[in-house]
C-alpha cells in the first residue's frame, strides 16, 4: 500500500512538476504581453499631459510676446502701459476656461522695489475696487505682486496683490526664470485661490517679460499661469475611461503629491509601473496601477486554462498509475485477509477451549463439593442448578457486552434480581448499591458472579434479605497500589436477629450447605483471583470485605 501510494504521489507530483513549467512559460508570456500594453498605455497617458502642459506654456509665450509688443507700442514704457481692460480683453478673445485643462487663467507680475509698493496698491485698487493692496508683508528686497490675473472669477479675484516673491516656492521658479529666460515651473503648491475652498494641488508656470524690449534689456516683469494638478490629471483620465489609477509628484519636491486618484494603491494591482515626465523645468514621477490587472480571469485566461488543463492531466496520469497496481494490492490485501481469518479463528478457538475448560473444572469442583454436603439426590441437583445458572447469567452479560467486558453493577443486579426470582418472593431488605464503573474480564466475572450469588442467596434466605426492616448495602471503590489496581468491595448486611460472633459455620441454619459456599467463595476470591476476604459479625450485622486485584 505505501509503495503503491509512494508511486501514485510521484506519478502526480512528476506531472504537476511539468504542468507547473508549461504554466509558468504561459503565464510569463500573458503577463509580458500585458505589462507591455500597460506601459504602452502609461507613456500615452503622460504624454497626453505633457502635451496639455506644453500647450499651457505655448499661450503663456505668446502672452509675453503680447505684452512686450503691447510695452512697445504704448506712448510710455513700463508696466503702467498695461491696463486691465487691455489685458482682460486679450485673455477673453483666447477662450479659456478655468477648468480648462487645469489652467486657471493668465497673470501679470510686475518687479517693484518695496518703496513703490503704494504705486501698486493704486493700480489695484483702481482695476479690481475695493481697498486693494499688496500682501503678506514681507522684508524682501523685491516684490512681485500679483498685478492682473484673467479672467477675474471670484477665485481668480482672492488671489489679486498676492507677493508671491515671500513664498520660498514661487520665489525659486521666478528666480529661475528671470535668469533663463524661459518657462520655468514651481514646486507643488496650494494655489491662493484654493486656500480657503476646494484645495488641492497646483503648480505655477513664470516666464520673464522685459517693458524695455531691447538687446541687453533686463526683464523687470513676470507673466504666469497657474494650473490645479488635480483638474490637469482628471481630465486627461478621463480620456482614458479613468481605467488607470495614478499618483503624481515632483521628484525634486515629493512632499506634496500633485495628484493621487481616489482609488490608488501602492502596493495593489499586477500591472503596475512608473514613469517620468518633464514639465518646464522640473521631472514629475507618475505612479499607476490598473485595477483590472487583479482580475485573472481578464488578464490571464489561457494561463489558467493551462493550470486547470495540467491539474487534470496530473490526476488522470495519478489514477491511471493508482489503477495500474490496485490489482496485485487487492490480491495482495485478500490473502492477508485470509490469513487473519485463520490467526483469528485459531485464537478464538484456543481461547474458547481455555474458557471451557475452566468453566468445566470449575463446575467438577462445584458438583465433587456439592456432592459432599447435598442430603439427598433432590438438594444436590437443585444446589447445582442454581450456581450453573450464576455462572450462565455471568457468560450471558459477557457476551452481550461489546468489548467482552461485563459492568460490576449490572453483575450484582442481576444476581439479586435472579436469586430473588428463584426463590419466589422478593427481598424484605432495603438495598443500596453504590460505586464508581468497574469493568470486569471474563475470569473476574465468573469468580465474582458465583461468589455474589451465594452471599445473596444467604442473604436472602438467612440475612437481612430475609427478615423485615432488614437492609443490604454493597459499595465499593478502585484503589491504586503502585501501577496496580485493587477493587475494594464491601457487603453490610444490617437488621439481623442476634448470632454469635462467629463464622457462618457456628450459625444453627445449614452448616454444610452454608460451609460449601464458604469453601466455593474462598475458592473464587484467594486461589482464582488472588484477592483477600474477611467476615466479621456483630450484634445484628454481617460484614464482609473482598479485596481482589483488577487485570488492567
Amino acid at each position: 500500500m505505501l509503495k503503491r501510494r509512494r508511486r501514485t504521489l510521484l506519478t502526480f507530483f512528476f506531472t504537476l512538476a511539468i504542468g507547473a513549467v508549461v504554466t509558468n512559460l504561459v503565464g510569463r508570456i500573458e503577463s509580458s504581453r500585458h505589462q507591455a500594453a500597460f506601459e504602452r498605455t502609461l507613456a500615452e497617458f503622460g504624454g497626453s499631459a505633457t502635451e496639455q502642459i506644453t500647450r499651457d506654456i505655448t499661450i503663456l509665450r505668446a502672452t509675453r510676446a503680447w505684452v512686450e509688443t503691447a510695452f512697445q507700442s504704448g506712448h510710455t514704457t513700463g508696466f503702467s502701459t498695461l491696463t486691465r481692460d487691455v489685458f482682460a480683453n486679450y485673455v477673453h478673445k483666447l477662450g479659456l476656461q478655468p477648468s480648462d485643462a487645469g489652467l486657471q487663467g493668465l497673470g501679470f507680475v510686475p518687479i517693484i522695489r518695496p518703496e513703490n509698493a503704494a504705486e501698486i496698491d493704486a493700480r489695484l485698487a483702481r482695476d479690481y475696487g475695493g481697498k486693494r493692496r499688496v500682501w503678506p508683508d514681507s522684508s524682501a528686497a523685491l516684490r512681485t505682486t500679483i498685478m492682473l490675473l484673467e479672467p477675474a472669477n471670484a477665485r481668480n479675484q482672492a488671489a489679486i496683490g498676492y507677493d508671491m516673491y515671500s513664498e520660498p516656492s514661487r520665489r525659486m521658479a521666478m528666480d529661475a526664470a528671470l535668469s533663463s529666460g524661459e518657462p520655468a515651473a514651481s514646486a507643488p503648491v496650494v494655489l491662493i485661490q484654493d486656500m480657503n475652498d476646494g484645495r488641492q494641488a497646483g503648480m505655477l508656470i513664470f516666464l520673464s517679460v522685459s517693458s524695455h524690449p531691447g538687446p541687453g534689456s533686463p526683464p523687470d516683469a513676470l507673466v504666469y499661469a497657474p494650473l490645479r494638478a488635480g483638474d490637469l490629471f482628471e481630465n486627461v483620465s478621463a480620456a482614458y475611461h479613468n481605467r488607470l489609477k495614478i499618483r503624481v509628484t515632483d521628484v525634486s519636491s515629493p512632499g506634496l503629491a500633485l495628484y493621487t486618484s481616489p482609488d490608488f494603491s501602492e502596493h495593489s494591482g499586477i500591472l503596475r509601473g512608473s514613469i517620468i515626465i518633464e514639465v518646464a523645468n522640473r521631472k514629475w514621477r507618475i505612479e499607476a496601477h490598473d485595477p483590472g490587472g487583479e482580475d485573472m480571469f481578464g488578464i490571464r485566461p489561457f494561463t489558467l486554462l493551462t493550470a486547470a488543463m495540467m491539474l487534470l492531466l496530473a490526476l488522470l496520469a495519478a489514477l491511471a498509475a493508482q489503477a495500474t497496481g490496485a490489482a496485485m494490492a487487492r490480491a495482495r490485501e485478500l490473502n492477508r485477509l485470509q490469513q487473519t481469518a485463520l490467526r483469528e479463528k485459531d485464537l478464538h478457538l484456543r481461547e474458547m477451549s481455555h474458557r471451557l475448560k475452566n468453566s468445566l473444572t470449575r463446575v467438577a469442583a462445584m458438583a465433587r463439593q456439592a456432592a459432599r454436603g447435598a442430603e439427598s439426590k433432590e438438594d444436590f441437583v437443585l444446589s447445582m442448578n442454581r450456581r450453573l445458572q450464576a455462572m450462565a447469567g455471568a457468560q450471558d452479560m459477557l457476551t452481550r457486552s461489546e468489548n467482552g467486558r461485563a459492568d460490576l453493577r449490572s453483575l450484582i443486579e442481576a444476581e439479586l434480581a435472579q436469586i430473588a426470582s428463584n426463590d419466589g418472593h422478593a427481598s424484605e431488605a432495603e438495598r443500596h448499591i453504590e460505586g464508581p464503573t468497574v469493568l470486569l474480564d471474563a475470569r473476574e466475572t465468573q469468580a465474582l458472579g458465583l461468589t455474589l450469588h451465594e452471599l445473596a442467596t444467604n442473604t436472602l434466605k438467612y440475612g437481612a434479605g430475609s427478615l423485615p426492616g432488614g437492609r443490604l448495602s454493597i459499595h465499593w471503590q478502585v484503589s491504586r497500589e503502585g501501577s496496580c489496581r485493587r477493587l475494594e468491595l464491601i457487603w453490610h448486611e444490617e437488621g439481623l436477629c442476634d448470632q454469635p460472633t462467629s463464622t457462618p459455620d457456628a450459625s444453627s441454619v445449614g452448616r454444610q450447605k452454608k460451609g460449601f459456599g464458604t469453601q466455593l467463595i474462598e475458592a473464587c476470591i484467594r486461589i482464582e483471583l488472588g484477592g483477600e476476604i474477611r467476615r466479621s459479625f456483630s450484634p445484628g450485622q454481617m460484614r464482609v470485605e473482598i479485596s481482589i486485584p483488577l487485570n488492567s
